[in-house]
């Protein structure tokens, strides 16, 4: 089992369409799994949506995709833009109600979030998980 991480920033290939955010959906659509990850950014409105990220988040949802969403319980930086703050917090308050949200205190506790949230969709879309007893055998 290879699991290749996708991010818009590094793969999305520029090319003229409709919009960026386009581009971003045509190219991207295509993942099994999707992570979306707030710190203290929603990011910028796209036409269909309240930013990038969470069109990103309603087309892997509307497509059926298993979708995970963290945010930062971090401190947040005293040069943090506010407005994105709030626009984040009001989006997270939209999200409580439709699913189970994630909170993250550093990165090494998102990774052992994220690797739990694998290993249950692999199991999921039976595309074989790895077992308790072949943990101690990954590295």
């Amino acid at each position: 089992m290879i699991l290749l991480p996708t991010r818009w920033e590094t793969d999305a290939v520029p090319r003229l369409s409709t919009s960026g955010q386009g581009v971003i959906n045509e190219q991207l659509d295509k993942a099994d799994i999707v992570f979306a990850l707030f710190d203290t950014r929603l990011g910028m409105a796209t036409e269909a949506a309240v930013s990038g990220t969470a069109e990103e988040i309603e087309r892997a949802h509307a497509a059926g995709k298993p979708v995970h969403v963290y945010f930062s319980d971090e401190p947040i930086p005293r040069d943090a833009d506010l407005r994105q703050v709030e626009a984040l917090e009001k989006f997270k308050q939209r999200l409580m109600p439709l699913s189970l949200l994630g909170t993250y205190a550093s990165s090494d506790d998102l990774g052992y979030q994220v690797r739990q949230a694998i290993e249950s969709d692999l199991d999921r879309l039976n595309l074989g998980a790895v077992r308790a007893q072949d943990r101690a055998h990954v590295g």
